[in-house]
């Protein structure tokens, strides 16, 4: 009977030390699921196709610094120039489609997509936020014979292909970039003619500028405030349909009848078939982000704030699309396309 008694009561300490064991084990699974479930709740790496210290470089750090605080995790912005851009876009379709890697990319995704350079379609791709918009002005040295930009048109009429116009590009790559397909949106606007001359390095072609070995830049207003600031160069007419605050006596383009309004716009980017609730959390994250006073000082300090403008997935997406049309039409006209 003893013995009995005892495997009894040890049988039920034990059934119960089972049961506490398993409970605690189910509760640990569930809550560890839950964890999983939580996002962000690990580092995010944001991917530029370009080097460090550039626009764009500069861009994805200050704009995701904010995001970094809102979600106490780290977000690692790493660099992978190449392939105009195209290297960082590659490597995001290479990760899981979880939100956890974010493509900060240029205007270039809108060339380089009717190029044929990126090895993937657009809709593998999911527009997230488009968070900064540029303003482009063709500039001159001081030393320049043109005070306004209505006596450089009046010449460029005159003398057709005379002037030299440089804007950022590769010589090498025999293929456009961004600056050369505003120029030619100007030409055609203006009926003028211009020698466009592209230039790699932007300081290169500033000096070349001030040498006089140019005639003529388009150019964003950050990387020139300096030379702008000390009379050394001057700009003619801004990119704009709206007039610059900084610039009250500058003439925009839609002053004078010409619809170009193009300026390099920078954004968000993630890979298609990330979860959309995850989708809604970065939108929402980075349209804080873009109103933080830190990103707002970044801004102003790069004269991004001239055309200060926000544009959520669906819009971006939107812009996007309208952007290929354009851009496609202007590709064709210069023989990069059929």
């Amino acid at each position: 009977m003893k013995n009995s008694f005892w495997i009894y009561t040890f049988s039920i300490v034990f059934l119960s030390l089972v049961l506490i064991v398993g409970g605690c084990l189910v509760q640990k699974s569930e809550e560890s699921n839950k964890e999983q479930n939580v996002y962000p709740n690990r580092p995010i790496e944001v991917v530029v196709g370009w080097g460090a210290g550039g626009g764009s470089d500069i861009f994805a750090r200050a704009i995701t610094k904010p995001v970094a605080d809102k979600f106490s995790i780290p977000i690692n912005v790493k660099n992978l120039p190449g392939a105009s851009g195209t290297a960082a876009g590659n490597y995001l379709l290479q990760q899981p489609a979880d939100g956890y890697t974010i493509w900060a990319m240029t205007t270039t995704f809108t060339i380089n997509s009717l190029l044929g350079r990126l090895q993937h379609d657009y809709d593998e791709f999911i527009p997230l936020a488009r968070i900064q918009h540029d303003t482009h002005a063709i500039q001159v040295s001081k030393d320049s014979p043109f005070q306004t930009i209505d006596q450089m048109v009046e010449f460029a009429k005159e003398y057709p292909g005379q002037l030299t116009i440089s804007g950022s590009g590769s010589p090498q790559s025999g293929s456009p970039g961004f600056d050369e397909i505003v120029v030619t949106l100007f030409e055609e606007a203006a009926g003028i003619d211009l020698n466009y001359v592209p230039f790699e390095d932007a300081g290169q072609m500033h000096n070349a500028l001030l040498k006089g070995q140019i005639d003529l830049i388009i150019e964003e207003f950050g990387p020139t405030i300096k030379y702008i600031k000390e009379e050394k160069i001057r700009p003619l007419v801004a990119f704009s349909d709206k007039k610059i605050k900084d610039f009250p006596k500058l003439p925009i383009a839609v002053e004078k009848g010409w619809d170009v309004t193009l300026g390099v716009w920078r954004g968000l980017m993630i890979k298609a078939g990330t979860p959309v609730e995850r989708v809604k959390i970065l939108e929402e994250a980075f349209q804080e982000a873009f109103e933080d006073p830190g990103y707002k000082e970044t801004e102003r300090l790069r004269y991004w704030n001239l055309r200060s403008q926000y544009l959520g997935s669906e819009e971006f997406s939107k812009a996007l699309k309208e952007e290929m049309v354009l851009y496609e039409k202007i590709l064709k006209k210069l023989g990069y396309i059929k």
